[in-house]
């Protein structure tokens, strides 16, 4: 990695906006699941709670298309959605077992993959016919659960996975599942590159090919962030909450020392790999980072700005932002890097 000190700083504004606070439109926002650029500069977003496709257009006008229900294209419960490079959006469902498929005017083109057990989410595109995304699995043994299997998988239209990227298995009483589920993060280049992160509080990054082999780590030398006795303490405290339904649970779980440090961002059109830093107070920081591992630049946008909760997606048709979460009304924003 160059010196930090040496490479160049851009600023990032917002250019424009989708969402509204009150009212029933088009523009009304349910809950995110997941939100791209197309090519003709439109955003494509999946409303995981009126479960549909909503597009918002740059000359401002949007439509939207989907329905709930078990049918032929309608959705039962989203929970993800990519944009594969052809222009086919894939929307994953989990209740229905499918990853259906629709053009870009909302059309029902049939279902890229279906299973009868688990099928993959948070999906991103690998190539025009390939997509890698998670699955979370259960194994069972002479009818019994004898634990869990976790893993990152490239997906060639089947439900099994051609290539296994990282996988966690652990036994039925194995907490630690909890906390490393939680600190995996990756993101993909649709031209053919897998970026991994094991482990998110921690700077280093891994990159594999599309055939699962690993071809270079990235890493900044950037101090953990550690939890303080009260942190610790207040996650114990609503884990357990959380998990009182759960009849395996009898204690014993102990939350990770140390904060989340970094989030991938994305892939922009040059290939260059977008991270997040999230040890920046005042402002949102990116770290942009070649196909060699070397930093590039830095982007930031000052946190007054927005949400302070605010997620952001890079792809290589343009940067994004969005405030996904449905209690303090959803948005997306259109943002540019000035030169």
């Amino acid at each position: 990695m160059g010196s930090e000190n040496s490479i160049p700083e851009y600023q990032l504004t917002v250019v424009d906006s989708f969402g509204v606070e009150i009212g029933n439109s088009l523009n009304m926002i349910g809950s995110i699941k997941g939100y791209f650029t197309f090519s003709d500069g439109s955003i494509v977003l999946l409303d995981a709670v009126a479960r549909r496709i909503r597009i918002f257009q740059e000359n401002g006008e949007a439509f939207c298309f989907g329905s709930a229900g078990g049918g032929p294209g309608e959705m039962a419960s989203p929970k993800s959605m990519c944009l594969m490079p052809d222009g086919r959006i894939l929307v994953a469902d989990d209740q229905k077992c499918l990853v259906m498929e629709y053009d870009i005017s909302g059309n029902y083109l049939g279902n890229y993959l279906e299973s009868a057990w688990k099928i993959p989410e948070s999906c991103l595109p690998i190539d025009s016919n390939s997509l890698v995304g998670v699955v979370f699995d259960i194994e069972v043994c002479d009818g019994e659960i004898a634990g869990f299997n976790f893993y990152i998988g490239r997906f060639d239209s089947d439900p099994e996975p051609s290539v296994r990227y990282i996988e966690v298995r652990t036994g039925i009483s194995d907490l630690s599942l909890y906390t490393q589920i939680d600190i995996l993060d990756f993101k993909v280049d649709p031209n053919g590159l897998v970026y991994i992160v094991p482990d998110h509080t921690d700077y280093t990054i891994s990159v594999f090919s599309s055939d699962g082999i690993l071809q270079n780590q990235i890493f900044s030398d950037v101090n953990r962030l550690a939890k303080t006795d009260e942190e610790l303490a207040i996650e114990l405290s609503e884990f357990e909450e959380n998990h009182v339904w759960d009849s395996g649970y009898t204690g014993g779980y102990e939350p990770l020392p140390y904060s989340k440090l970094i989030t991938l961002v994305g892939v922009d059109a040059d290939r260059n790999l977008w991270v997040q830093r999230i040890d920046i107070e005042d402002e949102f920081v990116f770290d942009v980072w070649n196909l060699s591992g070397e930093l590039q630049f830095q982007a930031s946008l000052d946190k007054f700005t927005l949400n302070p909760d605010i997620e952001f997606h890079v792809d290589e048709n343009g940067i994004l932002a969005a405030i996904t979460d449905s209690d303090v009304y959803s948005r997306v924003y259109r943002l540019k890097m000035l030169e």
